[in-house]
């Protein structure tokens, strides 16, 4: 089997990992594929990944972004230019993948019919309810110094007036957790939250500045849109 099949279908792999919030572990890929190379078998990942604008980046021990070549972990996120960063309008919130976008990129993959850079993966997630609770989570971690005691979080997101009461709270927070936006730990007998290893990964040019203007914007946009329609 040819090293660009391997390459599809260790793409395949990380995709199928980050649908599940999971890392994929760089052994899994030595045992399934054996690599001649382990370092040039990533890379060969890695630029087939940039063809859909995204990129392969490690997670080291400690949860942090850190170069895939020295991490025993991997996963994978939009690719982020500079110029991408200095963007600020209603199509660009936080990067997720949906299922449809995933089948349309392992059915690729797999059938080698499409041209990789054809394939549309501009899969940015709208400005909704659920999205504005989530950037309110992370402005308070954030504003914390990104370590906060997960009963005075609970009591700041009350106190916010948009959750509707501790069962969503709760609920928001386990959802973050699970999709590693966040961690819990505890230091003696007091409970902490910070950013988990998937934030800083898809996150890691976080500004407070920007995603409120960007709110903004997208508030002033669904405005315009419902008085036209009221016309």
């Amino acid at each position: 089997m040819s090293e660009e099949i391997h390459i599809g279908s260790a793409i395949r792999l990380l995709i199928e990992n980050h649908q599940k919030h999971t890392t994929t572990q760089k052994k899994q890929l030595k045992s399934k594929y054996r690599p001649a190379d382990i370092n040039q078998f990533l890379k060969g990942i890695d630029t087939a990944l940039n063809t859909f604008k995204l990129q392969l980046v490690g997670i080291d021990k400690k949860n942090n972004v850190s170069s895939y070549l020295e991490s025993e972990k991997l996963t994978i996120t939009k690719r982020i230019r500079k110029s991408d960063t200095e963007k600020i309008d209603e199509n660009h919130y936080v990067t997720i993948f949906d299922n449809n976008s995933m089948e349309c990129i392992l059915n690729h993959l797999e059938t080698k019919i499409k041209k990789w850079n054809s394939v549309e993966d501009e899969v940015n997630s709208y400005l909704n309810e659920n999205f504005s609770k989530m950037i309110i989570v992370f402005a308070i971690i954030y504003l914390e110094g990104e370590n906060i005691e997960i009963t005075l979080l609970k009591e700041m997101l009350d106190e916010c007036g948009i959750f509707f009461g501790e069962k969503e709270i709760d609920a928001m927070i386990s959802d973050l957790k699970m999709k590693g936006y966040i961690s819990i730990i505890k230091v003696e007998d007091i409970t902490y939250v910070k950013f988990g290893w998937y934030f800083k990964a898809a996150l890691p040019n976080f500004n407070l500045a920007k995603i409120f203007k960007i709110m903004d914007i997208h508030e002033r946009s669904l405005t315009s849109k419902k008085t036209k329609q009221k016309r």
